[in-house]
């Protein structure tokens, strides 16, 4: 806290998947960046008060924000249950803006010298990794969906490891659509890093903090996930058309379907997790979900 300045919070991006990075430099830039492309675009967030990649105060690059108002999504959904429609509408309101905006190619948002477009794609030769996650190409996602049901296939019974492994093995011809061209992405989405607050204006999104993977692709992946963190606090299925009118548009349902069959996957193991709390009943259900061909099919949750 600073005497009469409120507070800051102070990030350093030190998990397990940057244990090879001798820094993190190149995050640190990239939520600088994406602070300052969005407060431009008139998109609230913490805006960035403060980053430093020169490591002569600490041994590592460091970011600072400035506190955002109001409550994370989550919280306020559990304290305000009469008001949850307009917090869920203010929700899909602002991904709806931030999903609007477009790219030209695919990657990870990095600094650019155009100073009227201060991030750019152009530093991905000098990163390995510049586009490599599932949600920047098609071709990730289908090596990311098959390496997870190699990895849970002696969980399954055959019929379901073939069924999925030939959904995935036609990924790339079925997801295309949403990833050309390349739109904004948070990326390891979480909506309680976004905070809403109620004024006179009625519930709104204050901002959000964490653009650690920031990329331009296919925005399903924030919708997928989104849906898998705020349906075990609502307990039913029906606050979704409410979002989805709020954003404008229901996502293909193919699309959707493959990201959300890899999420949950991933939660099948021996203990239950938030999106998987019933893990026998999901096993028993993906035959009808890699089947399902509509959203009225797709019952991944079990109400």
């Amino acid at each position: 806290m600073t005497a009469g300045c409120g507070n800051y919070y102070v990030k350093f991006h030190t998990a397990s998947w940057y244990k090879a990075a001798i820094d993190t430099f190149h995050v640190v830039q990239r939520e600088q960046a994406v602070s300052e492309f969005l407060k431009r675009k008139g998109i609230p967030l913490a805006y960035c008060a403060w980053a430093d990649c020169t490591r002569r105060f600490v041994n590592r690059s460091v970011l600072i924000t400035s506190e955002l108002p109001g409550i994370p999504v989550p919280t306020a959904l559990q304290e305000f249950p009469g008001e949850r429609d307009k917090i869920i509408a203010a929700l899909a309101d602002f991904l709806h803006d931030l999903h609007r905006i477009e790219f030209r190619v695919p990657g990870y948002v990095e600094f650019g010298g155009d100073p009227d477009m201060p991030f750019a794609l152009d530093l991905q030769d000098c990163l390995p990794w510049g586009d490599s996650h599932p949600c920047q190409k098609p071709e990730n996602l289908k090596t990311y969906a098959l390496d997870i049901l190699e990895s849970k296939k002696s969980l399954l019974s055959s019929g379901v490891v073939a069924d999925l492994k030939q959904l995935f093995d036609d990924i790339s011809t079925v997801v295309e659509a949403d990833y050309y061209p390349p739109h904004f992405v948070i990326n390891n989405y979480h909506p309680f890093h976004i905070h809403v607050l109620q004024d006179k204006l009625g519930w709104h999104v204050s901002g959000i903090y964490d653009f650690e993977a920031a990329s331009s692709g296919n925005s399903t992946f924030d919708l997928v996930l989104n849906d898998l963190q705020i349906m075990p606090i609502m307990g039913e299925a029906t606050w979704q058309k409410l979002f989805y009118s709020a954003y404008g548009r229901w996502p293909s349902v193919e699309t959707y379907k493959i990201i959300l069959l890899c999420f949950l996957l991933l939660g099948i193991g021996d203990k239950p997790s938030e999106p998987v709390p019933d893990v026998k009943w999901l096993i028993r259900q993906l035959p009808e979900l890699v089947r399902a061909a509509s959203w009225d099919k797709l019952q991944w949750y079990p109400v």
